[in-house]
């Protein structure tokens, strides 16, 4: 993915991060056509261990626009499947932009609008795990380093 040595994937990784460009995109199209409607229960979730209060989605990617910036954050949280349509999902101190736009929404008395990522490409699965600013995007990130732009 980063087209390096396998001794140079840290210092590669770190000057690739540093150079990205930010990129202006839009995350669904407008057209509704193309959407599918699921319930909860259609989604790929387990039971892993025999102590879990349910089946989880365990390495989906929340992605999240700041309500402020208008930037995409994704990060990775274990999601519980709770009922037949709804879910929960542990956010505790240190649960970083996730937590702070739950917040912000709830603030507003509005819920948070978030979509989960599952089966995504490596190199989505590696930025969605890296820690950025507010004002930065990981979607950015992986946009830059694949040598596309994000529109």
């Amino acid at each position: 993915m980063l087209s390096c040595e396998a001794g140079s994937v840290a210092a590669t990784w770190a000057s690739k991060f540093e150079k990205f460009p930010k990129l202006d995109y839009e995350l669904c199209p407008e057209d509704s056509s193309e959407r599918v409607e699921l319930s909860l229960g259609d989604l790929p979730t387990l039971k892993f261990h025999e102590k879990d209060g349910g089946p989880y989605i365990t390495a989906g990617i929340f992605a999240v626009r700041n309500l402020e910036t208008g930037s995409l954050n994704l990060s990775y949280h274990r999601v519980q499947l709770t009922g037949t349509d709804e879910w929960g999902v542990r956010l505790a101190r240190g649960s970083g932009h996730l937590l702070t736009q739950q917040k912000i929404f709830e603030a507003q008395g509005k819920p948070l609008e978030c979509a989960i990522l599952i089966g995504t490409s490596p190199l989505l699965m590696l930025t969605a795990s890296t820690t950025m600013s507010s004002r930065e995007s990981e979607l950015d990130l992986a946009c830059a380093l694949a040598g596309k732009r994000g529109d």
